[in-house]
Order: C-alpha cells, then sequence, then structure tokens
C-alpha cells in the first residue's frame, strides 16, 4: 500500500476546509442549542406531558445531532463555489475572530458544566446518555447566552441574528443551486 504526499498547498487546503467546515458545525449545534430547549418546553407544556427523560433526549438528539448536521450541510452548501483563495481568507477571519473564539469557548465549558450538572440532579429520572447530551445543550445555551449579556454589557455590537442569517443564505443558495 502506498501513500502519495500531499503538497504544502494541498495540505493547506485541506486544513483550511476543515476549519471552516468545523465551524459551521459549532454554529449548526449553537444554534439549535439556543432553539431547542425553548421549543421543547413549550411543547411539552402545551401537552401537559412533561417528562425530563423525553425532554432531555429531544434537546441532545435536535442539537447535537440535527444542528451539527444542518451546519454542515449549509457550509459545505456555502463553500461550493468558493475556489482555495477564498476558502483560505474564510478560514483565516474565523481563525483570527477573538468574539468568534470566545463564544465557542463559552458554549464548550457551558456545555461541559450542562453534562455534568444535569447528570449529577436528574441521574435517578433519566438515562445517562440523555442527561449527558441533553444537559450538554443546556450548558451550551446557557454559555451563548452567557456570551452575548456579557458582550453586550462591554458595550461590544452584538448581533445574534447573524447567526440565522447565514442560515438562511446557505439554504437559499443550496436551493437555487439545485434548481
Amino acid at each position: 500500500m502506498s501513500f502519495e504526499r500531499k503538497s504544502n498547498a494541498e495540505a493547506q487546503q485541506s486544513n483550511d476546509y476543515s476549519a471552516v467546515m468545523s465551524h459551521c458545525g459549532h454554529k449548526g449545534y449553537q444554534m439549535f442549542a439556543v432553539i431547542a430547549p425553548p421549543l421543547f418546553l413549550l411543547t411539552s407544556l402545551r401537552k401537559r406531558s412533561f417528562s425530563p427523560r423525553i425532554y432531555l433526549r429531544n434537546v441532545g438528539l435536535t442539537t447535537f445531532v440535527g444542528g451539527t448536521a444542518l451546519g454542515v450541510a449549509a457550509g459545505a452548501g456555502r463553500m461550493s463555489g468558493l475556489d482555495a483563495e477564498q476558502i483560505n481568507d474564510r478560514a483565516v477571519r474565523i481563525l483570527s475572530n477573538r468574539s468568534q473564539t470566545r463564544v465557542d469557548d463559552y458554549g464548550i465549558v457551558g456545555g461541559v458544566l450542562g453534562a455534568l450538572g444535569t447528570t449529577t440532579i436528574l441521574l435517578k429520572r433519566a438515562p445517562m446518555i440523555w442527561t449527558v447530551t441533553g444537559g450538554a445543550a443546556l450548558g451550551v445555551a446557557g454559555g451563548i447566552i452567557f456570551h452575548l449579556a456579557k458582550s453586550m454589557q462591554d458595550g461590544e455590537h452584538v448581533k445574534p441574528e447573524a447567526m440565522l442569517e447565514e442560515a438562511k443564505e446557505a439554504v437559499n443558495k443550496g436551493v437555487v443551486e439545485k434548481n
């Protein structure tokens, strides 16, 4: 079995593409982490049948499976028409954006704390897999909301709707390209 060695340019292009796609996956689950918990809470309250097991399962699966998949799909659709230089520019802007790095960090730390806290509190009421995934989703949402509140308090210009605008743009671009 032989392996072909990639040139430095090919390796850099692959790294840039991976950085952008990873960012898109993060944005997908972060967006769903903020949307899914209140949505499923309202749905279960309307039905008058709240179950921590079902709630955590729905929130966790929707956030991490659905959100990540949609984020990666939207990113792939958006990057389909870009050349290597444009992908590199996008990767450099993502990796050098301090606010973006901070929201990702807050989301990850919140996810870990949410998974640990929810598992500690609700382990007897729901299976561990659902307490970990659902709690992580709740923690990611908490981390993002904390980041937004802190940024607004510090006087930074925050556009939480920008993530939704990017998702709509990517979906619309994918629909137009298929037709």
